[in-house]
């Protein structure tokens, strides 16, 4: 980043993932140089307390007890040759592995959602307070890429159009692969 750059910069946003990683440093460095650093929180599944808002929360923890309950239930009220027991236990946990996998991407792409809303409302919140930088770290370089990803197909893949309502963005170690899978 050039010197004239450097001097332009006024307020940046970050937004870290599980842990800062490495935005503390970068904070300090930006505010010796006269930037006003905000952090936005973003909801990143299974860790604080924002992800309990996730209706998928309650679906994860349906197919689980429905699971046990299913399970129980052939155990205890099916009078059956012990082969057909194992069979039908095994069917049940396959369901179960496959229900829950579709219920977990779910959940977490509610919450990629959810932290590409919040950024976007940040970015419309407060004209006055113009935005910088946004850098993100873990978690959070993910959304912004996510953000990135969402904003070129509204555009229709005219780059141009919404990369000026855009501010320079940092990414650091985004964990866009994994949020994808």
């Amino acid at each position: 980043m050039s010197d004239q750059q450097q001097r332009r910069l006024k307020r940046a946003v970050f937004v870290s993932g599980w842990t800062p990683g490495p935005l503390p440093a970068v904070e300090r460095a930006l505010i010796q140089h006269g930037v006003v650093v905000e952090w936005l929180a973003v909801p990143t599944p299974p860790v604080g307390i924002q992800w309990l808002w996730n209706p998928f929360f309650l679906a994860v923890a349906v197919v689980l007890g429905a699971a046990f309950v299913s399970i129980k239930f052939t155990s205890t009220h099916l009078r059956q040759p012990f082969g057909v027991y194992i069979l039908s236990v095994i069917c049940l946990l396959v369901a179960t592995a496959v229900l829950l996998r579709l219920v977990v991407g779910k959940f977490v792409r509610f919450s990629i959602q959810q932290g590409v809303l919040k950024l976007q409302q940040r970015l419309h919140a407060n004209q006055s307070a113009r935005i910088d930088l946004i850098a993100g770290f873990s978690w959070g370089a993910g959304v912004l890429h996510w953000l990135l990803h969402d904003a070129d197909h509204r555009s229709g893949g005219d780059n141009g159009s919404w990369q000026r309502d855009l501010p320079p963005l940092l990414l650091l170690a985004p964990t866009s692969i994994a949020m994808a899978k």
